[in-house]
């Protein structure tokens, strides 16, 4: 504290400094060296940006709409493939970003990107699952102990049919008859 003054006097030399060239330019290098590198790993972190969806959206909400929409099973096999190609393209990133002087560890994030994948990969086969059990009740109401009786049936007649035939093309063979190959059946 300066004599009979209550505030701590600061001693600074910046006035003299800041009228230094070499001081000026340097601070202005320095500066704009680190807006460069803050700007390149901002660029780059925006590339993980394209994962937002992931984590955005309301699973919940989007599988219930995803499910009113009675999709095929093309449709479900679209999205596990979109989840897969994310958490893939995700798993050959590399973990660590070296950007000059600054380092940055993206195992945090891949592992948070990939598990949104997995979690969403999980609500679809939920969905799937769902569907499939219900399409296989519906079609368990709809047949009847005759209607299986027959389609079993006509499978059997048919097995037996085709039995038929290629033991007669295996005789034929075993005795060195010769046949076109368009006029043979094969298995």
């Amino acid at each position: 504290n300066a004599d009979g003054e209550d505030k701590p006097f600061v001693f600074t030399f910046y006035s003299e400094i800041c009228q230094l060239p070499q001081i000026n330019e340097q601070a202005t290098a320095v500066s704009q060296t680190m807006q460069r590198l803050l700007n390149g790993i901002s660029a780059y972190l925006k590339t993980w940006m394209n994962y937002r969806s992931l984590w955005k959206l309301d699973k919940a909400i989007v599988m219930e709409k995803f499910a009113a929409k009675k999709p095929s099973c093309v449709m479900y096999d679209e999205k596990f493939q979109f989840y897969f190609r994310v958490s893939n393209e995700v798993a050959k990133q590399p973990l660590v970003k070296h950007e000059h002087i600054i380092r940055l560890n993206l195992e945090p994030l891949a592992r948070a990107v990939q598990e949104n994948a997995q979690a969403w990969v999980t609500s679809l086969g939920r969905l799937l699952n769902e569907s499939a059990r219900e399409e296989l009740f519906n079609l368990r109401n709809e047949l009847t102990l005759e209607d299986l009786k027959f389609v079993l049936g006509t499978i059997t007649d048919i097995r037996d049919i085709i039995s038929d035939i290629q033991e007669r093309y295996r005789t034929l063979s075993m005795y060195n008859v010769e046949v076109s190959r368009l006029k043979r059946i094969r298995r």
